[in-house]
């Protein structure tokens, strides 16, 4: 009777387990709940509006933690451009509101792929995703002048993919 009852116990906490794993994990954002955006080539005059190379996938999901209004971005970066010799691609959110050197860079491209994911106080401040080219081994923090091409980055309404208070403009 006694090995009935454990054997009963272990099975009813595996099940519980399991259910709250298969709870944890629904509640990850998916890629069909998330924006996607066009990544447009730069021009003399602006980070983006030329022809597509690449796309970016935006999502943000609340945390629920209280006072904080933000929560986790999710951005995928998929570019069909490549570096110049001895150079990198690396992704940036821009807030044109602040001088440059508040930008926040999001990492390198690796074989035309960057993935970013972070939990942020106010991810609403940045503007503008943008791609640049960097050379290998560069030790200035800020953007270099070679930017190659860029996406609007805003967060909008459709970009949320659970419940948020994020303040949007």
């Amino acid at each position: 009777m006694a090995r009935k009852m454990m054997a009963l116990l272990s099975f009813s906490l595996m099940i519980i387990s399991l259910s709250i794993l298969l709870n944890t994990a629904t509640k990850v954002p998916s890629a069909e709940a998330a924006h996607v955006r066009e990544i447009t080539a730069s021009n003399s005059t602006v980070w983006y509006g030329g022809e597509k190379i690449g796309n970016l996938t935006v999502g943000f999901s609340s945390q629920g933690y209280e006072p904080i209004s933000g929560g986790l971005v999710n951005l995928t970066a998929h570019v069909a451009i490549s570096p110049a010799a001895g150079s990198v691609l690396e992704g940036w959110l821009i807030n044109p509101d602040i001088p440059t050197y508040y930008n926040l860079t999001l990492g390198q491209f690796v074989n035309g792929t960057l993935r970013f994911d972070q939990y942020m106080v106010n991810p609403a401040v940045y503007k503008f995703f943008v791609v640049s080219q960097e050379q290998i081994g560069d030790t200035d923090p800020r953007m270099s002048d070679i930017i190659l091409g860029g996406s609007e980055f805003a967060l909008r309404p459709d970009d949320i993919v659970a419940g948020s208070k994020l303040n949007l403009p």
